[in-house]
């Protein structure tokens, strides 16, 4: 996933291709995650009850305006944009990964009470349009819990650790950029100050 190179003078990290260059390769990966976070606005505004869909809601959107900042602030190397996008996106990063632990530690849990009565009662329930599986044993119901427990673990390891790398060579570039603009105004300034001599 990461992927070393010397000659970039904006980040030792490639966002998810190689052979993109790293300012294409952020757009590209902003845009998938814009999209993304739409659709888990859809979702949460669907699943949760008032509170936590409020919530929920509020931090995505927030996250989407967030991502919509970075794209503005690299197309048009606006210092503001970029720095909204620094000081507010950490925040939505920190929220995510919080929300994805509560999740694997739930995972974890139901592998280790897949096997009891109430469980397998549940599962049955919330599964009941599924005719295959009035079908099934409370053995084959136990092995099924785990095995979407496992998955799901799997799934958010794979979440963690893309969003990870997202975020520290997001903010990486993201700050290079910031410094180039800075360097491009102040070498600018001298370009003035040296005209009215």
């Amino acid at each position: 996933m990461f992927n070393y190179n010397k000659s970039n003078k904006y980040s030792n990290y490639m966002c998810c291709c190689s052979f993109i260059p790293i300012d294409k390769s952020v757009k590209i990966c902003t845009f998938l995650l814009i999209l993304l976070y739409i659709g888990l606005t859809i979702y949460s505004s669907i699943l949760y009850i008032f509170l936590i869909k409020l919530l929920y809601v509020f931090i995505y959107l927030l996250t989407v305006i967030t991502l919509c900042a970075l794209l503005i602030g690299i197309k048009k190397k606006n210092e503001k944009y970029l720095k909204i996008y620094l000081n507010v996106f950490s925040f939505c990063y920190g929220f995510s990964i919080a929300t994805i632990f509560i999740d694997l530690c739930n995972r974890f849990i139901s592998i280790f009470t897949a096997g009891r009565k109430d469980e397998i009662y549940y599962f049955r329930q919330q599964h009941s349009n599924y005719s295959f599986i009035k079908n099934y044993s409370d053995n084959e119901i136990t092995k099924t819990i785990r095995y979407l427990a496992i998955g799901g673990i799997i799934f958010h390891i794979i979440c963690i650790s893309i969003l990870t790398n997202y975020i520290l060579v997001t903010n990486k570039y993201a700050s290079n950029l910031i410094d180039s603009i800075r360097g491009e105004f102040e070498f600018r300034q001298l370009e003035e100050d040296d005209a009215w001599e």
